[in-house]
């Protein structure tokens, strides 16, 4: 049975670029809806649990949590993108909650006042963001075992792939990575997917 989707997020990147970049792999219609910052609060009030994003399906239900909804785009798609056995999804969910926590953390100076803000991203470039891309890169490593396909679990895009991607581009790590042959592996990957490569030529500019 086939579902109508709107997914609903600020006008940026950001948390939001995962569900979408998810979106364009699995080549699902959904309808674009990007709050502006300066609407968000007459805006709060229509959403689930007062945050974005959110996944409407077919007009009725709407679903709050971005991991919650990427698992679900990466489940329904065609192939699926959560891995080929129970172990391989829980690979794949190993990294993709690692860059999550990466994202939140290159989020996190745009969160504190304006005189901590140069202390906090210092902070996430020379320790927090070495830390975590170390993390992803052993696990890469182990999950890759004799395949070197460049995809980061098994043979094929998954989520942990996207959620890298994003990460990276959150974080302006790209220069970074190329200390990490593992992420530079799958992020290359990632951008050569067909369909990804022409979301990024068509998407938005902005945050």
């Amino acid at each position: 049975m086939s579902h109508e989707y709107e997914f609903v997020y600020f006008n940026a990147k950001l948390r939001g670029e995962t569900t979408r970049l998810l979106f364009a792999a699995a080549g699902i219609q959904y309808k674009d809806t990007r709050i502006g910052f300066a609407e968000w609060h007459e805006k709060q009030k229509d959403t689930p649990q007062g945050s974005l994003p959110y996944l409407v399906i077919d007009g009725r239900t709407k679903v709050s949590q971005s991991m919650a909804i990427n698992r679900y785009i990466a489940r329904i798609a065609d192939p699926p993108m959560c891995g080929s056995s129970s172990e391989e999804e829980l690979y794949i969910n190993e990294i993709a909650d690692t860059a999550a926590t990466l994202i939140d953390e290159a989020l996190k100076p745009f969160t504190v006042p304006e005189e901590k803000r140069q202390e906090v991203m210092t902070n996430f470039n020379d320790v927090v963001a070495p830390k975590l891309l170390g993390f992803l890169e052993k696990s890469i490593t182990a999950r890759a075992g004799e395949s070197k396909n460049g995809f980061a679990v098994g043979s094929k895009l998954s989520l942990a792939d996207i959620m890298i991607f994003n990460a990276i581009e959150c974080g302006n790590l790209t220069e970074e990575i190329s200390k990490y042959p593992g992420l530079k592996a799958s992020t290359k990957k990632v951008a050569e997917n067909k369909r990804i490569a022409e979301w990024l030529s068509k998407r938005p500019t902005g945050m």
